[in-house]
């Protein structure tokens, strides 16, 4: 579980090591989070043009917005679920 890649989107992957939180991007405090990340320039949108459905924040200090929920990218995390498009 602690190494390799979580795959996030169609094109992106975040290493399962960096991953310090899941969480939904909408509530009010993550939204004040991910406000401050993108003017200090440690945003990263790799949702492909898609709404951001989840946002991973890392060790490294960035926020990563992805286009899969939450749920979807946590099962991914725990090996629980195939790499795949489910959503």
């Amino acid at each position: 579980m602690g190494d390799g890649l979580l795959r996030v989107s169609r094109d992106g992957w975040v290493a399962r090591q960096e991953v310090v939180v899941i969480a939904r991007p909408a509530s009010p405090p993550v939204q004040a989070l991910l406000d401050r990340y993108e003017r200090e320039g440690k945003l990263l949108d790799l949702t492909g043009g898609r709404p951001a459905r989840a946002v991973i924040f890392t060790r490294s200090g960035r926020a990563v917005l992805s286009p899969h929920r939450p749920e979807t990218l946590v099962r991914r995390f725990l090996e629980l679920e195939p790499d795949s498009d489910s959503d």
